[in-house]
């Protein structure tokens, strides 16, 4: 069963929210489903603060101790850039954002301190062999049908709470959650 999850902040709360860190959506309500969202998003961008919206999460499996990699899509449908300043998780002792990208051919992957700019109107793609989070130093296993607890941490958005289902291969349209804020 297809799993949505909306989380909307009205804008005029969006920035006291954000500088008192606050973390708690004002209102939760599930979503029409996935054909509502690509409406959504074929819309023209709005004209205000950012609006960002989250998709195709997931993680992979992993030992304890180990490493593993996390998944999913941002989208800006709002009129002003956005940027993803770090993400959180009590699964690992380390959590990074990263970049993996071929050097002289070799695929090398590195943090990206300053996180990622989300430009208005657009989708970041965090994905194998690209940009990813880097779960380091995991606290206990993660097997297919967990669920990884993360809290994306946005300059101007805020704190956004999401779960990376994890799985061996891509999250896939039906079995995908949605977060919208």
């Amino acid at each position: 069963m297809t799993q949505f999850r909306l989380f909307a902040l009205a804008a005029l709360l969006a920035a006291p929210l954000a500088l008192s860190g606050c973390d708690k959506p004002t209102d939760k309500a599930p979503a029409a489903g996935h054909e509502a969202m690509e409406a959504e998003h074929d819309k023209a961008p709005a004209t205000g603060p950012a609006k960002i919206m989250i998709a195709h999460n997931w993680a992979r499996p992993a030992a304890a101790g180990g490493n593993t990699a996390g998944y999913f899509h941002i989208r800006n449908d709002g009129g002003a850039a956005d940027q993803l300043l770090s993400v959180e998780s009590p699964i690992a002792a380390k959590v990074q954002i990263h970049q993996s990208k071929m050097d002289g051919g070799v695929m090398k992957m590195a943090p990206l301190a300053d996180g990622v700019e989300i430009p208005a109107g657009s989708d970041i793609e965090f994905n194998p062999g690209g940009m990813h989070v880097m779960f380091i130093g995991l606290t206990g296993p993660l097997k297919a049908g967990d669920k990884v607890p993360v809290t994306l941490v946005f300059r101007d958005s805020g704190r956004i709470a999401v779960e990376l289902p994890v799985q061996t291969t891509p999250a896939g349209h039906d079995d995908e959650e949605h977060h919208e804020h």
